[in-house]
């Protein structure tokens, strides 16, 4: 029973660090675009203020994921790395 909790935990784990989806492409980036609706021939589609528009596809795509030069992966969905953080300079007591 302990073996297969631990196993179950391990691959749990391993499963975190092979997550870097961003590189491959996805479904969704090769789904087409479906044409408007046109109405049949008589009929007059109403003009509503309210409908939602789709804008047009970007002229340049940008890819959701980048290799690096030293091999590591950056998604967009993943906030860059944070700065180091400097220890604050020591202050100097005068006797008083």
């Amino acid at each position: 029973m302990i073996r297969v909790v631990v196993l179950a935990a391990c691959c749990s784990l391993s499963a975190c660090g092979v997550n870097k989806y961003c590189v491959t492409q996805q479904d969704y980036q090769i789904a087409g675009v479906v044409p408007e609706l046109r109405p049949a021939a008589g009929l007059q589609l109403p003009d509503s203020p309210s409908a939602l528009r789709l804008p047009p596809p970007p002229a340049n795509r940008v890819p959701f994921g980048e290799r690096a030069e030293d091999g590591t992966i950056s998604c967009l969905d993943q906030p860059p790395p944070m700065p180091p953080v400097e220890p604050p300079p020591a202050v100097e007591e005068t006797p008083g």
